[in-house]
């Protein structure tokens, strides 16, 4: 594997862990905004998973 290549694996691994990072952590702040808005910790659930039934039935 020559300079180059090895390259542009490292920028590959660093974007995909940029992108990870942020999917989580978005959905972790959202979750805590919600709670601080005192949503009710059942209906966030509730909501949550009409989202991945429509995701894993498709």
């Amino acid at each position: 594997m020559d300079t180059s290549q090895r390259l542009q694996y490292r920028r590959a691994a660093w974007l995909l862990m940029i992108q990870g990072v942020l999917m989580e952590g978005l959905v972790f702040i959202g979750v805590l905004v919600l709670l601080a808005l005192q949503i009710p910790q059942a209906s966030i659930a509730k909501h949550a998973d009409v989202f991945f039934r429509t995701i894993f039935t498709s």
